[in-house]
């Protein structure tokens, strides 16, 4: 056999491995897709259950789940767990955080198992702990989620004239007069601001900082003092910086002038402390 040869036999060999590597990544495209049009398959298969949940915020860490940290979504996925011996994730329309309580959360998981939709509140309540419990259970079009489908979000922060032992985990105690008057000629510079930067926490991950707020005012209900606010999406404790600015304005600490400044300058320091998280209410979610 002359050297020719054998440079024409390692040739052939080689293209011959090429093309069974080629042939075997072709191969694994082809598992790859028909498992995931499997998975897809099977997952349109499962059912989609929605949750109304109302919690007592003051012993979570918030609601989204925390390796070694109490948490509302893992409390609730453990009583799945209990009650359907499927493991399973729910998605919240949005993440209170530590000590915010909720009167009407929404959520949703997908999940096999065949109990009666009524078994969902009443099952998943008797492992629940006393400080949370599911409203109503529905099951819904498997392709909803409580989180990307939801268009509107209303919250409500509660703070004290006089301090009261019954509200003292449900409102914040503010001494001294609070000008509520002068708090609401404040609201139309949130109802015509797009760009809450100045209102958002530094420990966020988010780049886009645009909201949109449909409604937004302050009101005297007794000796309680009630802020409501409507938008699209909220920031990471945005709701909290704007009740601090606010309570400022009230104290005659922050001018309304001020307020539209820092608005403007797009930068948190600038704005007032955040104000603490135990009178802040997640009160409706809207589809």
């Amino acid at each position: 056999m002359t050297v020719t040869d054998v440079s024409q036999i390692k040739k052939y060999r080689k293209r011959v491995e090429n093309a069974t590597i080629l042939f075997k990544f072709y191969l694994s495209l082809a598992e790859r897709d028909r498992l995931f049009y499997l998975s897809i398959e099977s997952w349109k298969m499962m059912r989609n259950i929605k949750l109304i949940i109302e919690y007592e915020g003051t012993k979570f860490c918030g609601w989204q789940y925390q390796p070694n940290c109490r948490t509302v979504q893992g409390v609730i996925e453990d009583a799945i767990l209990r009650l359907t011996h499927e493991r399973t994730r729910i998605t919240g329309s949005g993440r209170t955080d530590s000590g915010v309580h909720a009167l009407e959360q929404v959520a949703n998981f997908r999940i096999d198992s065949p109990h009666p939709i009524h078994v969902f509140r009443t099952g998943l309540n008797a492992w629940l702990p006393d400080d949370v419990k599911i409203i109503d259970a529905q099951e819904v079009d498997i392709y909803f989620n409580a989180c990307r489908d939801a268009r509107w979000r209303r919250y409500r922060y509660q703070v004290m004239r006089r301090f009261s032992p019954i509200h003292r985990r449900h409102a914040l105690y503010v001494k001294g007069d609070l000008d509520v008057e002068r708090m609401q000629k404040a609201v139309p510079i949130i109802l015509d601001t797009l760009n809450f930067r100045s209102f958002c926490s530094p420990k966020t991950d988010s780049t886009n900082f645009y909201v949109q707020v449909i409604d937004c005012f302050w009101k005297q209900e007794g000796e309680m003092i009630i802020f409501e606010i409507c938008a699209n999406r909220f920031l990471y404790s945005m709701v909290r910086i704007l009740v601090g600015s606010f309570l400022e304005i009230g104290k005659n600490k922050l001018s309304i002038h001020e307020m539209k400044e820092i608005l403007t300058a797009q930068d948190r320091s600038k704005a007032p402390a955040t104000a603490q998280a135990k009178g802040l209410f997640l009160v409706h979610v809207t589809y």
